[in-house]
């Protein structure tokens, strides 16, 4: 086990832990595939939950796929926990191409906040927060050296999943016994509230082919649609609006 692993190990409990492993239920109906995770996360509840994926048909993708659309869907409602599990829920979300939630009446805490940064779809309905791991333990090369290195392990981990690098920096300036819960602006910043730009990129390319147009007539089409249909909102009927405008926009 490498270095950062051995640290991580010991590091990233966060707050509110519970005394038993986040619960995890693999649920399928139709073509819905869907992980319900839920309470603090403990260290072997990454292979627990790479195991429901399992259960659920989902195996990694090669690097090469085009799939163009998430291929479950992981529901959170979690305070927090091991960080190095999290890392690695975080990784196989992001292997499989999984799309991220938090209910309404949910929220997303603490190293949690690792797992719905790698969705390549986010959907932050509850609340997420944020703030500083702390140890278990002093760690043999010293808390200095360890919170450092965490911080590096972070933003790397960040960086994988496209998501800006000083969002660890904002985490690491709260304390363990506070935490911030991000406002919409901070969550539009920190992309945790909207498509995994790569893959939103991806579907872009492939959508403007399929429709015969440059990427850029494309993303201009979009950019018009997306305005007017806010004007859908005050329209007798939605849909009827909705897909009037796609018609008129030639993205059907």
């Amino acid at each position: 086990m490498s270095r950062i692993l051995q640290l991580l190990c010991a590091t990233a409990c966060f707050l509110h832990l519970s005394a038993t492993s986040a619960e995890m239920d693999a649920v399928r109906r139709d073509t819905t595939k869907a992980i319900y995770v839920s309470g603090a996360i403990r260290q072997g509840d990454a292979s627990q939950f790479v195991a429901k994926l399992r259960s659920l048909g989902v195996s990694p993708l090669p690097v090469s796929s085009t799939q163009s659309y998430p291929r479950a869907t992981v529901v959170v409602d979690s305070p927090g926990g091991n960080l190095r599990d999290a890392m690695e829920i975080g990784r196989a979300i992001r292997a499989n191409k999984l799309r991220v939630a938090v209910r309404p009446d949910g929220e997303c805490l603490s190293s949690c906040v690792y797992i719905i940064a790698a969705g390549v779809i986010r959907l932050p309905l509850g609340k997420v927060g944020i703030h500083r791991p702390y140890f278990v333990d002093i760690p043999n090369q010293g808390v200095d050296v360890g919170l450092r290195e965490t911080l590096v392990a972070s933003k790397k981990y960040f960086e994988e999943m496209n998501i800006p690098t000083n969002l660890a920096d904002e985490m690491f300036s709260i304390p363990p016994g506070d935490i911030e819960i991000l406002s919409d602006a901070k969550l539009a910043f920190y992309r945790l509230n909207q498509p995994d730009m790569a893959f939103a990129e991806e579907n872009a390319i492939r959508a403007a082919r399929e429709r015969g147009m440059s990427r850029a007539e494309y993303g201009h089409r979009m950019s018009q649609f997306e305005a007017r249909l806010k004007a859908c909102d005050r329209a007798p009927d939605f849909y009827i609006c909705a897909n009037d405008l796609i018609e008129k926009s030639g993205l059907r």
